[in-house]
Formats: structure tokens, sequence, C-alpha cells
């Protein structure tokens, strides 16, 4: 671990402990992992114009459906949460995306946009969450990044009442060998296209160490898998985005198959291809770092780090469609 992501993963870890446990029982073989929980954290928010007032309050009056979101289990919510339907728990998600460059805090303690984008997500039932994905523009997802880096300078007890006390990155990923952890994604191209800008991602653990691994699905066929099979390592806690010194909760390393540590026969289908080095743009060291936005619900960017020219991040938001047992 190099000094400046030590420096930061002991800050992190200092000021979110809660956030680092494993989702399993003490004394299992999946607890005896050196399994950590990513931070999610906080910041941002203030008084000043008096437009700036009233969006504040309006603001401010969402923090109690954080706290009760907070409290509650990841449930599927069909009754109204404080009058709202689905569809306008939907609206004012994107609405906030959609003008967090708005907010602009004169006192950064008031107000915690990315806690309270927790909660209003949180409070949309799991399987309308998806509906993001088309809702949020490019645009948005770029503002979304940001806004969710906000909560790594929160309080330590203001993050733990939003984050609840069960939150673990890990209730999202596979719990055992032999299930598959499925997210639908979108990324952040000039123009949305759903057979270029969406995919999937699938997670899954090492049969033996369980390590957590994953693939991107692109769906382009036999012969698309075959090219771009596109495996993963993942790592689950702080680290820092080299070429902005940004914090996330996960790193996805799109390793060559000698510096992988995966096989075929490791591999949760049997029909999936072998691991094979990467073609471009997932070559040179290709990276995703990921904010963890609310249960379920990722934003991210990848890029290539070994590049020896200047090459911009790729932009992506992806949303956990279900845990699938292959067992």
């Amino acid at each position: 671990m190099t000094a400046p992501l030590a420096c930061a993963s002991r800050a992190v870890q200092a000021r979110h402990p809660a956030c680092w446990r494993p989702s399993v029982a003490p004394g299992t073989r999946a607890a005896r992992q050196p399994r950590q929980t990513a931070p999610v954290p906080a910041a941002a928010a203030g008084g000043g114009s008096g437009a700036w007032q009233q969006q504040r309050q309006r603001l401010q009056r969402l923090l109690p459906a954080v706290q009760a979101a907070a409290s509650d289990t990841d449930a599927d919510y069909e009754s109204d949460v404080d009058g709202q339907t689905v569809e306008q728990r939907l609206s004012m998600v994107v609405n906030m995306v959609a003008t967090a460059e708005m907010l602009v805090p004169y006192d950064r303690s008031a107000v915690n946009l990315g806690l309270i984008l927790w909660g209003a997500i949180r409070n949309i039932p799991h399987k309308h969450r998806r509906e993001l994905l088309s809702r949020l523009s490019s645009a948005d997802i770029k503002r979304l990044w940001k806004a969710a880096g906000q909560r790594y300078s929160a309080p330590k007890q203001q993050a733990a009442a939003a984050l609840g006390p069960d939150f673990s990155i890990w209730r999202d990923m596979p719990a055992a060998p032999g299930q598959l952890a499925l997210f639908r994604g979108k990324a952040a191209l000039p123009t949305h296209v759903p057979g270029i800008s969406a995919f999937s991602k699938a997670f899954f653990l090492h049969p033996q160490t369980e390590q957590l691994y994953g693939r991107v699905l692109l769906g382009k066929g036999p012969l698309g898998d075959l090219l771009y099979p596109l495996y993963f390592k993942t790592s689950v806690g702080p680290s820092v985005v080299p070429t902005t010194q940004e914090l996330c909760d996960m790193t996805l390393q799109y390793l060559p198959p000698d510096r992988l540590g995966l096989n075929r026969d490791d591999l949760p289908r049997s029909l999936w291809p072998a691991p094979r080095p990467h073609l471009p743009p997932f070559h040179e060291g290709f990276t995703d770092y990921l904010r963890a936005v609310a249960p379920g619900v990722y934003v991210g960017l990848g890029y290539r780090t070994t590049a020896t020219e200047v090459n911009e991040p790729l932009y992506f938001l992806m949303v956990q469609d279900r845990i699938e047992s292959l067992v």
C-alpha cells in the first residue's frame, strides 16, 4: 500500500469504523477472510442567499426520511413514505442530482447532500431503483460521483445514523461461492444508446480462496464473450483514485491472466470463456473506482492507470439487480 493510500485508509477507517465490518457470522470460513467494508461518508451544505436558504430548508426536511430509512431493513416500500409515491421518490432523487452543482455551501456542516441522497434512494423500493439508470443522464452520473464523495467528510455519528447499524457493502455481494451478484449498469457516454452504453456486471467468489471477482457482461453474443471476457479482481475497502486523490469504496482491477489468480475451473458458469489478455480500452492497467451511493447503488469511474498518454475517465452507474444462486 502506498503512503497516500495508507494515510487515506487510516483516516477513513478512524472516521467511519462501523462501515468496516463483515456481513457474516464470526467463526465462519467467510468471516476469517480479511474482508473490509468500504466507508460511506459525507459533507456539504450551508447558508447564504435567500434561494439557498430555501433549498437548504427543503433538504433538511428530508433528514427524517434518511434516519427512517436507516432504521429499517432494506424492504420494498410500496406504501407511501411521508405521503410520497415511488414516482415522487424517483423524481426527487433525479432533481437533487441534477441540481447538485448549484448547492454551493456556506456552512458545510449544515446539510450533507451525500447522506440525503443515501436516504432518498434507500426509500425507493429495491426493484424500482434500477429505473435510475434510465432517468439519470451522463452529466448526472458525473455529478453523482461528486455528490457521493461528500459523505467522506461526514461526522462519525451523522454518517452512522444515515447508513444504519447493519450497512455493509458485502450485503450487496455474494455471500458464498456458487452465488452471483448481478448489477445493471450504464456508461456515461455522450449519447445513451442501450446497445452501447448499457452493460451488466456479475460478482462472484473464488471457490477456494473466496476472493471477490467479477466480470463485465456486454451482451454481444459468443464472439463478444470470446474477445471481451473482461474478468476483474475486486477489492472492498478504502482506496484512492491516483490522478485525483479522490477517495472511493471499491476497486475493480482488470488484470492480465497471469496476475488475475483465476482459472477456467474457478468460474461460476461452465460456459463462460476463460480469462484472456484484455483488448482496448480495458488494457494498460484499466481499473474501476466505485463509490457507494446507497444500498445496491454505485457510481464509478474507470481509466487506464498505466497508460503513457492522458486518458479521460469513463464514468458509470450500476444498480444491483439480484443475487442468483447457482447451486
